[in-house]
């Protein structure tokens, strides 16, 4: 920090934010993009592990062809396997369920437009799934490959320790940018699938008393209780299939 305060007063244009504690990386975006002038934005980690000379590269891809977001894909990606294998799982299924495909969609060495990044709103987590949200406002996300160099400092927090809590965003990102307005249609079938299994429960355990006298009653079995047994297992098969 002290550095990059030496940085700044020498060089007049170089402007340093600094929170009073660490408010995670989606807080620290908001506050670098409403800072931000000109018409082209960069963000890139700063574990070193991004080539500032790619940054030319993304801005042309951006201009060239249109896109409003370019985020770089890291290649060859120079990560522990773990992290690599949960990067691909975690991008293929985003990609499977928001259409947005992309290789490596946490990338933060990215391009954006200025007004991208104004009608942005980042919390938590968010920050992994920008193309997605930025996707949803209806602007043109792109990729490309970028030089990527071995970890030096500091020690990555990713890895399948972290698969639930990002399938929970992801869970958040779609209710965000599909059912917002229409929540019901999430919760409602929720609810419906829940009633469903009730019901199945409660339909067995009415077939159990009838049968059996109750859970913690229950007598031998006899050739005709057998038989019925049979019968109704049968019956409720035939019935679900004829649903299906």
């Amino acid at each position: 920090m002290d550095a990059l305060l030496e940085d700044s007063s020498q060089y007049p244009p170089i402007r340093v934010i600094h929170f009073r504690r660490n408010r995670g990386k989606a807080e620290a975006l908001m506050a670098g993009f409403a800072a931000a002038i000109g018409d082209i934005v960069i963000t890139m980690d700063a574990d070193l592990q991004d080539d500032p000379s790619e940054i030319p590269k993304l801005v042309e891809t951006l201009n060239n062809e249109n896109y409003d977001i370019i985020s770089g894909w890291k290649y060859p990606r120079k990560d522990p396997l773990e992290k690599r294998m949960f990067s691909f799982v975690f991008n293929r299924v985003t990609a499977f369920f928001t259409g947005v495909k992309l290789h490596d969609m946490n990338c933060g060495f990215k391009a954006y437009r200025a007004e991208v990044v104004k009608e942005l709103y980042l919390y938590g987590d968010l920050h992994r799934y920008i193309p997605i949200l930025a996707h949803q406002e209806g602007y043109k996300v792109g990729e490309v490959k970028v030089r990527h160099h071995p970890r030096r400092f500091g020690v990555s927090k990713y890895g399948f320790k972290r698969i639930p809590k990002g399938f929970f965003d992801l869970f958040t990102v779609l209710f965000l940018t599909k059912y917002l307005k229409r929540p019901l249609h999430v919760f409602g079938t929720i609810g419906v699938i829940v009633a469903f299994i009730g019901a199945l429960i409660g339909l067995y355990l009415a077939v159990l008393w009838g049968m059996e006298g109750g859970v913690g009653f229950r007598t031998p079995d006899t050739p005709i209780k057998i038989t019925l047994r049979q019968n109704l297992t049968n019956s409720l098969f035939y019935a679900i299939l004829l649903k299906v």
